[in-house]
C-alpha cells in the first residue's frame, strides 16, 4: 500500500514538474500565481500540485498596461 501512494506521489511530481519550473521563473521575474485565487510560490508547489490533479484548470494571464505579464492564473473549468 506504502509503495502505491509513493507512486502515486511521484507520478504527479512528474507531470507536474513544469509547474515547479514556471513558479520558480515566474518568482524571480516578480509575476505572481494564483489558483482560483489562492496564491502558491515555490515554498508550496507540491500542495498546487495536489490541487490540479484534482480538476480541468485553464491558465489565463494577466498584463499590465505596458504589455507585461503581472501575474499567471489556474481557473478551473467544467466541461
Amino acid at each position: 500500500m506504502i509503495n502505491n501512494k509513493r507512486c502515486k506521489k511521484e507520478r504527479v511530481c512528474d507531470n507536474y514538474a513544469w509547474i515547479s519550473d514556471e513558479i520558480k521563473y515566474a518568482e524571480k521575474n516578480g509575476i505572481m500565481v494564483s489558483v482560483c485565487g489562492e496564491y502558491y510560490s515555490s515554498y508550496n508547489v507540491k500542495d498546487l500540485m495536489y490541487v490540479l490533479e484534482e480538476g480541468i484548470y485553464m491558465k489565463d494571464y494577466l498584463s499590465d498596461n505596458e504589455g507585461r505579464i503581472v501575474q499567471i492564473n489556474f481557473n478551473k473549468i467544467n466541461l
